[in-house]
């Protein structure tokens, strides 16, 4: 067993390579979503199911650039699971709100607080634009 001080004296070093790998590699597995009301053939190929993978603390930049401004559920789905955006477009409304409840499930915390609070703002902004609409 590697104690604390043996792998802070690992780390201290950025000339040494490190080799991090996780404790128990099943957890990096992710979780394949099926395809239950309409799954698809894309290029002559069968899509059953979608696999909405484990993202570590590095890949979420690549992400957020992939999503850029768009912010929308289909594009953070698409990104997220490395699926072209044109497949989730033609996904049976139930099969995408399961596929975005796990994608959802798998992002951070602080991910998920920003699009609650992004949310909020908007249905207050559209609250205040049918208040203004209705005084007039």
């Amino acid at each position: 067993m590697t104690s604390k001080s043996e792998t802070d004296k690992t780390a201290s070093n950025p000339a040494d390579e490190l080799l991090i790998e996780p404790l128990d590699p099943g957890s990096m597995a992710g979780t394949e979503v099926p395809l239950k009301k309409m799954p698809l053939k894309v290029n002559g190929k069968e899509l059953r199911t979608i696999l909405v993978p484990v993202k570590l603390v590095e890949d979420l930049q690549a992400l957020s650039d992939q999503v850029g401004s768009k912010g929308d559920m289909p594009s953070i789905v698409a990104a997220y699971c490395g699926v072209d955006p044109r497949i989730i477009g033609k996904l049976h409304p139930d099969d995408f709100n399961d596929l975005q409840d796990v994608v959802i499930d798998f992002l951070p915390r602080f991910i998920r607080d920003a699009m609650e609070q992004a949310r909020t703002a908007a249905m207050a902004e559209m609250a205040a634009a049918e208040d203004q609409v209705n005084a007039a």
